[in-house]
């Protein structure tokens, strides 16, 4: 039986309300994103925006990374990246899910992937960063990034900075 993300927090219009489409989902995501992303990012993100429970995002990663549609890249870094058989499974998000459903994951996935890239490859300014991903407090998003990654957003840079 398939859960329901309506009773485990998600519960705005627009959300996922089964593993079948949050999977789907995770899948177009991934297919999106020409590198390794974080299932923990990608969990949080989902779930801050209101597309999918965090748990089952994770749950559904981990099925993903079992049935071979996703691979772990680096289990100390917790990143995962699409297969081909993977890619197959993006291409039913057409026909899987609604247009609001895939407007919201693709903003969700552009801020992902914007947050990822900017603390990990660029020199901009820590203000200016939690500014341009939506955060107002810059205490707040340090912290907040600080629980999600057990680092400062300034450690971070200097721990995957190429």
């Amino acid at each position: 039986m398939e859960k329901d993300a309506l009773t485990a927090g998600v519960s705005e219009i627009g959300g996922l309300f089964t593993t079948a489409e949050i999977r789907v989902l995770i899948c177009y995501i991934f297919s999106k994103i020409d590198d390794a992303v974080p299932g923990n990012l990608l969990a949080n993100t989902l779930h801050y925006e209101g597309i999918a429970n965090c748990f089952e995002v994770n749950d559904s990663i981990d099925y993903l990374c079992k049935s071979g549609q996703l691979e772990l890249v680096s289990r100390e870094d917790d990143t995962y990246r699409i297969t081909e058989s993977g890619k197959d499974v993006a291409e039913t998000l057409k026909t899987t899910l609604s247009i609001v459903v895939k407007e919201r994951a693709y903003n969700a996935a552009i801020k992902m992937v914007s947050r990822f890239r900017n603390t990990k490859e660029t020199d901009i300014k820590i203000t200016e960063l939690c500014e341009n991903v939506g955060y107002h407090n810059e205490s707040y998003y340090i912290n907040i990034f600080r629980k999600k990654h057990g680092i400062t957003p300034l450690q971070y840079r200097k721990k995957y900075r190429k």
